[in-house]
């Protein structure tokens, strides 16, 4: 098997930048989900 280390760095760069792209879209959610839960306890907590 012939091993290119150039490959190698394309595809490691690749999995680098979908694993970002994961990690930065579940921390988004993540963030979102928060202030939508903080935003309906601040509702919720206001009488009408």
């Amino acid at each position: 098997m012939y091993f290119d280390s150039g490959d190698f760095m394309d595809w490691l760069r690749w999995f680098a930048m979908l694993f970002l792209g994961g990690l930065s879209m579940i921390l988004g959610l993540a963030l979102g989900a928060a202030i939508i839960a903080k935003v309906f306890t601040i509702i919720s907590a206001v009488p009408l």
